[in-house]
């Protein structure tokens, strides 16, 4: 066998290798909003893509066709990327609200979660575990706050379900307008959610938050079995990569080391075999 055709060979295999490669750490569930065409409303039930969602499950709840698909996803710097563009983003100036119910139930020991949000001016955006179908009771979330002078503000909340106000809010440092990646600690024994903002993938966990709080009427039978996203004025921005996870690297991953050797050597291979040709 030629040379030529050993990196020829080599090429494909690895490109192959790469497409086969998941990008995504093991996740509990993720949703990336990765529907095709963009404006698609996100209707009771009929947009359920994404992992770790009840059978059949899709986003639901009164105010869910307030939420539209975007045609542009959210990237942070190093975080794994998605396969497909796409992001949740409002339809109206009504208040959004949307849940989707996930295919396990989280009881016990600490769960994390990460979104990418970004948020206009005077608007706010939550993002959260909820008890229950119907999230009126407890809740563990976490989101941006936005101020006048064009800082968005990191929070947590122990709002139930749609309903949070800024009373409810707690919030802790700010950062500049524009896009955020906000990653939440849920401890589940001690009934406390923390937030960190704008972490770097593949970094250990961060010694203190940006913001704390705790949650009360957590039924331990039952545990947080809904995501819920929501603003509790009006929301203007996006919402994507919702990700959750055992640990915190799970919830932070950058692409696999495999992926970016196999892709190295398909582009050296490659580029061998136009050199040949040429």
């Amino acid at each position: 066998m030629s040379t030529r055709s050993i990196v020829s060979g080599l090429a494909a295999f690895s490109v192959a290798g790469l497409l086969a490669t998941s990008t995504q750490a093991a996740l509990l569930a993720y949703e990336g909003f990765d529907y095709t065409p963009a404006g698609t409303v996100l209707e009771n039930g009929t947009l359920n893509g994404g992992t770790g969602w009840a059978l059949g499950s899709g986003w639901e709840g009164a105010a869910v066709s307030r939420f539209k698909v975007a045609a542009t996803g959210l990237t942070y710097t190093g975080l794994a990327p998605a396969p497909i563009g796409g992001s949740a983003t409002q339809v109206s100036n009504d208040k959004p609200g949307a849940r989707r119910v996930l295919a396990s139930a989280q009881t016990s020991g600490t769960v994390y979660m990460s979104t990418l949000m970004n948020i206009g001016w005077g608007y706010g955006g939550m993002i959260g575990l909820a008890q229950g179908a119907n999230p009126g009771g407890s809740f563990a979330g976490f989101g941006l706050v936005a101020s006048d002078d064009g800082t968005r503000t990191p929070c947590v909340t122990n709002g139930a379900g749609f309903t949070s106000t800024p009373s409810s809010v707690v919030t802790g440092g700010s950062v500049t307008a524009g896009q955020r990646f906000l990653v939440a600690k849920i401890d589940l024994d001690a009934q406390t959610i923390k937030v960190f903002a704008d972490v770097t993938p593949g970094d250990p966990e961060p010694a203190s938050a940006t913001a704390t709080t705790s949650f009360s009427g957590y039924d331990t039978a039952q545990g947080l079995t809904t995501v819920v996203m929501y603003s509790y004025n009006r929301f203007q921005g996006n919402i994507d990569e919702i990700r959750l996870g055992n640990t915190y690297a799970d919830v932070t991953a950058v692409p696999e080391p495999t992926s970016i050797a196999l892709l190295g050597l398909g582009s050296l291979g490659l580029a061998y075999r136009r050199r040949r040709v040429a």
